[in-house]
């Protein structure tokens, strides 16, 4: 036996059309139950790609199967007993159709029908999952890789320094403040003015990567090597507004190289003696052994000590 239903003639079709969200009336049936379709607004044939005219007095079980996992029976079969208009917040509808996100509000009209005004909000959830998971990406990349992650907002006057960026300086993340000064006040002294000189000019003049090597002061007092590159956001103006970039640890091998060129030093010094040995008298040759060694120690006085053959007396050459 077919289901009947009744539209009253004071319900406007005018009115639905004039919503820019969805709006759906409905009659309760089989004791509200159940709900027909009365009507709808040309926002909802849009949406849930359904027409008017196919629409009216068939069940919204029917229609829309999913609607009980939904959520919103239940909610129209609350506000139709109790007439307290109640929403249901963003939740994903989904069955063999169509799916998506809506936020519902459901209002018990005089004649006893049931209308729900809906906002398809799916780009909307979609673009902040997009974002929690940007976010969740970037938060695992800072905290597991082995470099230190930071970001200067210069618009907002702060620097994010990664975890792994204070670790490197032998700090805990709570140890240190996410601010310029963390990084600036750390400097060596013979860095300082050659790499604020450098990063001024970026900002005045941005290439595709600002990228310093310089010295940064460790918990311990000691100073170690860092390799900073960094890349500019630019705003509508093409003004920097934002730099992100890695700390990069190059410690160990700035001090493979002072030692590959300490021995490099070393045999030009052995190869010099060697080579003039022939040809120079002793006074000769000591001069030059104490030249190399001054340049190899950065002294400024050397000292060559000998001990003659009977053991018995040393002599002191400067």
């Amino acid at each position: 036996m077919p289901i009947k239903h009744s539209i009253d003639s004071t319900w406007s079709g005018e009115l639905l059309e004039q919503f820019e969200m969805g709006v759906a009336v409905y009659q309760p049936v089989d004791d509200g139950r159940d709900f027909l379709f009365v009507d709808i607004n040309p926002h909802v044939e849009k949406t849930d790609s359904v027409s008017r005219s196919d629409l009216a007095g068939r069940l919204v079980t029917e229609v829309f199967p999913g609607v009980e996992e939904f959520g919103l029976l239940d909610v129209m079969r609350r506000v139709w007993k109790t007439g307290k208009t109640e929403e249901l917040p963003a939740t994903e509808y989904r069955d063999e159709r169509i799916h998506g996100w809506r936020v519902n509000r459901v209002y018990r009209i005089s004649n006893g029908y049931v209308v729900a005004v809906y906002e398809d909000v799916t780009e909307r959830i979609n673009m902040q999952q997009a974002l929690r998971a940007s976010e969740g990406r970037y938060r695992h990349l800072t905290e597991s890789s082995l470099d230190g992650i930071w970001e200067w907002d210069l618009q907002a006057e702060t620097l994010y320094l990664s975890p792994r960026w204070k670790a490197q300086l032998g700090y805990q993340d709570d140890e240190l403040p996410n601010e310029f000064e963390t990084w600036s006040s750390r400097l060596h002294p013979a860095d300082t003015d050659r790499v604020m000189k450098h990063l001024d000019s970026y900002l005045k003049h941005p290439e595709p990567i600002w990228q310093e090597e310089f010295r940064l002061r460790h918990k311990n007092g000691n100073y170690i090597w860092l390799l900073a590159r960094g890349s500019a956001v630019f705003n509508e103006q093409q003004e920097v507004i934002r730099i992100l970039g890695v700390h990069i640890d190059i410690n160990q091998l700035k001090l493979e190289q002072q030692l590959r060129l300490t021995n490099e030093n070393r045999l030009a010094a052995m190869l010099s003696l060697n080579q003039g040995a022939p040809r120079s008298t002793e006074k000769e040759i000591i001069q030059i052994a104490l030249e190399h060694a001054v340049s190899l120690t950065v002294s400024e006085v050397g000292y060559l000590h000998f001990v003659n053959n009977d053991q018995e007396s040393i002599e002191l050459i400067t």
